[in-house]
C-alpha cells in the first residue's frame, strides 16, 4: 500500500548541497580578565655585563649568575667572578 501523505524527504536531507545552510560558528566565550603579576625589574646595581666568548655580543645578566646564555648565538658562557 502506498501512502499519499508523503511530505518529502526526511528532515536534514537535501538533494542539492547548495541548499544546505552553513552552520553558524559556536558562540565565543567572553574574554577572561585575569590579573597579572607586575614584572619585577632588577635594580641597576644588580646588573653585570660580559662579552660572549663565541660571537662577541655584549650580554647583560643579573649578578650572582654562574652561566649566561647568549641571545644571539645560544652559547652558554661561564661567568668569571671579579
Amino acid at each position: 500500500m502506498v501512502n499519499d501523505d508523503d511530505e518529502g524527504p526526511p528532515p536534514g536531507w537535501q538533494s542539492n548541497p547548495s541548499e544546505v545552510e552553513p552552520a553558524s560558528p559556536p558562540p565565543r566565550p567572553p574574554p577572561t580578565t585575569t590579573p597579572r603579576e607586575p614584572m619585577l625589574q632588577p635594580r641597576w646595581s644588580e646588573i653585570a655585563q660580559m662579552v660572549c666568548g663565541s660571537c662577541q655580543q655584549l650580554l647583560a645578566y643579573q649578578k650572582g649568575e654562574k652561566h649566561v646564555k647568549c641571545i644571539c648565538c645560544n652559547a652558554v658562557n661561564f661567568v668569571l667572578q671579579g
